[in-house]
């Protein structure tokens, strides 16, 4: 599958409901990416969820969206200019229900569970994903899926949740 395809559709959608706060949002990718072998649907909300996060933290600055050929994976990263992680809640963003704020007048509306979905799609496709603060601050999510040929792990070939590969 073409990886590239997938994040321009998914930047596509979040573009919109960006610009109208006044955010870019910029995709760097390569001339060409490798194919790889995925589930269309479920990398495609990996990085709509990342997106939409960046998104609703984000009052300005620009979310960007990016990918990189590595010799065994693609790393993709999200990174926007809002206010970051604290350093304290990095390791436990992926956790089911967590909230960075649980403050009964938070700004961010959600359940705390697109993270931990994104970190279940990611890994059943032998990936890793986690979180860091950009060195001019904002939040960065990063992770990677290995080139096609290179899926050694069980949870690609033998999860159920992988039904529709392209």
């Amino acid at each position: 599958t073409d990886l590239g395809e997938i994040i321009r559709e998914a930047a596509d959608l979040v573009r919109g409901l960006a610009q109208a706060k006044g955010l870019p949002v910029t995709v760097d990718l390569p001339p060409a990416l490798p194919p790889l072998m995925l589930d269309r649907t479920r990398i495609r909300q990996v990085l709509l969820n990342l997106l939409n996060n960046a998104r609703s933290f984000t009052e300005r600055g620009l979310v960007r969206l990016a990918a990189e050929a590595r010799p065994a994976e693609v790393l993709v990263t999200v990174s926007d200019s809002g206010p970051g992680i604290p350093p304290e809640n990095l390791e436990n963003v992926f956790q089911e229900f967590y909230q960075v704020d649980t403050s009964l007048r938070r700004k961010h509306q959600g359940m705390g569970l697109g993270l931990a979905l994104s970190k279940r799609f990611v890994e059943a496709h032998d990936g890793r994903i986690w979180a860091e603060n950009g060195p001019a601050g904002g939040a960065v999510i990063r992770f990677t899926l290995p080139l096609a040929g290179r899926i050694c792990g069980q949870n690609s070939l033998a999860s159920p949740h992988l039904t529709d590969r392209h």
